[in-house]
């Protein structure tokens, strides 16, 4: 913390050796206009496991591999929670349509 070594990080970061009290802590006003914006499927995108892992054994005409475009879907549920095993095919923002269609 702060450029400090701490022996051990809490379930709510504070490392208490060193009297941090997260819930007292504030907004910066130079965040205001900070915002980040989690990624949202835009269609019918997602897969079963089975098919997922299917699908990252198989070729593909170019040769790329399908671990390419086949993740694992993580929401924040997910990460405070159990994890659970859903995939979904993510073509990113810059992958063209024609080099899209060149995976299985």
């Amino acid at each position: 913390m702060n450029g400090r070594t701490v022996g051990h990080v809490l379930a709510d970061l504070t490392a208490n050796e060193l009297g941090y009290d997260l819930t007292k802590a504030a907004r910066l006003t130079a965040n205001v206009t900070v915002a980040a914006y989690g990624s949202q499927q835009k269609g019918s995108f997602g897969i079963d496991a089975a098919t997922a892992r299917s699908l990252l054994k198989s070729p593909n005409p170019h040769g790329r591999p399908n671990s390419d475009v086949i993740k694992r879907s993580i929401n924040a549920i997910q990460v405070t929670r159990r994890p659970t095993d859903n995939w979904a095919i993510d073509f990113g923002l810059s992958l063209s349509e024609n080099k899209a269609a060149l995976y299985e």
